[in-house]
């Protein structure tokens, strides 16, 4: 396969108008139902290691040798919660909370539980837009309910901490997946688009922006199902309150829109296909598609102004990508259902 480097805006058929244009493409046997659903490969094995040593850990630490513990701020573990559910182990964190297996004493079923940050563990953080937003995740995602996306079932509160109850994945996110060494091609990546797609179309039908598309918002279980989850920061479009303060910069620079950054009030539902885009990129290439200091990137997303360098993918694909990230979002695919036809009839090419 050739290698392809493009630049925001510039399409594929621009310098061949009236010429054959070759998108022969080879498939790669995919398997989707397994712990097979990625390829792995040594260079790729190689990339995500030099990645992992310069990886910052997202939540702040507490000095400990243990995993669990460090993890486990609220010591709850082995404990029983509102006469309901055994804490098994905490089995994630981020920026809102961590996140822990439990089971239910009485249906027997595993969920997994979120707890809220208390101000001493989130930096520059206020207690009540917090709770606020965590409130709001709650009930957005109690609202949507549709098979790629996380089920969130009841929001209370333990010793003063707020926490939601939610479906547990067993599986793990696109990021787990490329930090272990494993590998997309792009008929995993068409499959992953159509689900999250399928997920964004019921979002932005019930009137929300998610905000954060990014490899941690990801989840594929195993069977290949894949599940959207956090609704932390996503936008009511139909309200004219905002939890977000004016000239703040809310969401995960690497994956977000120009729009995002520079008129945030005025985001859409083009934002998050701007978002799943950037998503792709680092799916196949295991890097972001901009570089440098935060500056930098602000920079390069807001003008354009950098290049997709994708390797084994192809020629049909690469438009695609470069629709979902145009920097004009007038010129950019406007919605999921637009940018799902699309991948439908490159697959449908294939038979």
């Amino acid at each position: 396969m050739r290698k392809k480097v493009l630049y925001s805006g510039q399409s594929i058929f621009q310098d061949s108008i009236g010429q054959k244009q070759d998108t022969q493409h080879t498939p790669r046997k995919v398997i989707r139902t397994s712990a097979k659903f990625f390829l792995k490969d040594k260079n790729t094995t190689r990339l995500r290691e030099e990645k992992k040593v310069h990886a910052k850990v997202p939540v702040k630490s507490v000095v400990t040798n243990s995993y669990v513990k460090e993890i486990d701020t609220l010591r709850i573990v082995g404990k029983e919660i509102d006469n309901k559910y055994i804490i098994k182990k905490p089995i994630g964190a981020g920026g809102m909370g961590v996140i822990y297996l439990a089971n239910h004493k009485i249906l027997q079923k595993e969920y997994a539980i979120k707890f809220l940050y208390d101000k001493n563990q989130v930096y520059n953080s206020d207690d009540d837009e917090l709770e606020q937003r965590f409130i709001s995740e709650a009930c957005i995602a109690i609202e949507l309910r549709h098979n790629n996306l996380v089920e969130v079932y009841d929001i209370a509160k333990y010793r003063n901490h707020l926490y939601m109850v939610m479906e547990y994945i067993n599986g793990e996110t696109v990021e787990q997946a490329l930090a272990q060494g494993k590998s997309f091609v792009e008929e995993d990546v068409i499959h992953v688009m159509k689900e999250v797609l399928r997920g964004l179309k019921v979002i932005h039908e019930k009137g929300y922006v998610h905000r954060d598309i990014k490899p941690s918002n990801i989840m594929i279980n195993k069977n290949g199902v894949v599940k959207l989850m956090d609704f932390g920061i996503a936008k009511d479009l139909s309200r004219q309150e905002n939890l977000t303060q004016p000239n703040i910069i809310i969401g995960t620079l690497e994956y977000m829109s120009p729009e995002q950054i520079t008129d945030t009030d005025n985001i859409d539902f083009a934002s998050d296909i701007y978002s799943l885009g950037a998503t792709v990129h680092y799916m196949l290439t295991g890097k972001n598609y901009i570089e440098g200091n935060n500056m930098q990137k602000i920079r390069a997303i807001c003008s354009g102004d950098f290049s997709l360098d994708i390797p084994d993918v192809s020629e049909e694909f690469t438009e695609v990508l470069l629709r979902m990230m145009h920097t004009d979002k007038k010129l950019r695919l406007q919605s999921a259902k637009e940018v799902i036809e699309i991948l439908s009839l490159i697959e449908k090419g294939r038979e």
